[in-house]
């Protein structure tokens, strides 16, 4: 599984999206072509969790990628995300989940769509409201247990806890606006309900550049929280 998924993100980095379909399940392909596809720069797997008796796998990615928002437009940044893997015929394949149940920051919420044309619900209504309540979320998403590290040595470590503080599960990314002689690692990007995940700050042998004080930003998704760790 892990040389196909090696092999399909590798693809995916250099855009060589019509080559990458051949690590796509069939019944997914077409999903694959609708859905929206982040320019990433590298991958990193950070976990692995089997399913259906080593038959089907989710993973924990990071990847540098381009992220979009209003206002502050395109910039680059590290962020979190799952890739789905099935064992069909003698091979894993990247594949979409049929989703019956969605997962949001606010909870979990069913997904029918023979009930959802019968409920009779204004759904553009619905959506607006969906849209309020991220807004009043988006200062509210996580926490952190500082805002500030300080690195005196060349071997100088830090940790920082950040904190899920909704009852669904959320997204995080990180992007270094500035220093250099430092280096980040987000553990956990993936959080659920009231859970936490570690950023990494350090300072080691390998690590390029002399030491310059900087500011890294953590964004959550979807609803937009940024924070910034002073690193010194």
């Amino acid at each position: 599984m892990r040389a196909r998924l090696e092999a399909f993100n590798k693809l995916l980095i250099s855009e060589k999206y019509r080559e990458a379909e051949q690590y796509v399940l069939p019944e997914s392909r077409e999903s694959y072509y609708t859905a929206e596809k982040p320019r990433i720069f590298d991958f990193q797997v950070t976990k692995i969790d089997w399913e259906d008796h080593f038959k089907t796998a989710t993973v924990e990615m990071v990847s540098n990628v381009v992220a979009r928002r209003p206002v502050i437009g395109s910039f680059k940044m590290n962020t979190s995300y799952y890739s789905h893997w099935k064992y069909v015929n003698g091979a894993w394949w990247f594949f979409y989940p049929q989703v019956m149940e969605r997962h949001t920051p606010f909870g979990v919420m069913k997904v029918n769509p023979t009930l959802a044309q019968e409920s009779g619900l204004n759904l553009q209504q619905e959506m607006a409201k969906g849209k309020a309540e991220m807004a009043a979320a988006r200062d509210k998403t996580f926490a952190a247990d500082r805002q500030s590290v300080t690195l005196p040595s060349q071997t100088s470590s830090e940790i920082v806890i950040l904190s899920n503080l909704l009852p669904g599960p959320i997204s995080l990314g990180f992007q270094r606006t500035s220093g250099t002689g430092f280096d980040v690692v987000l553990k956990g990007g993936q959080l659920g309900p009231k859970a936490t995940a570690e950023l990494k700050i350090y300072r080691s042998n390998q690590t390029k550049g002399d030491f310059k004080p900087g500011v890294v930003i953590v964004r959550a998704f979807p609803t937009g929280q940024q924070m910034s760790i002073n690193v010194n």
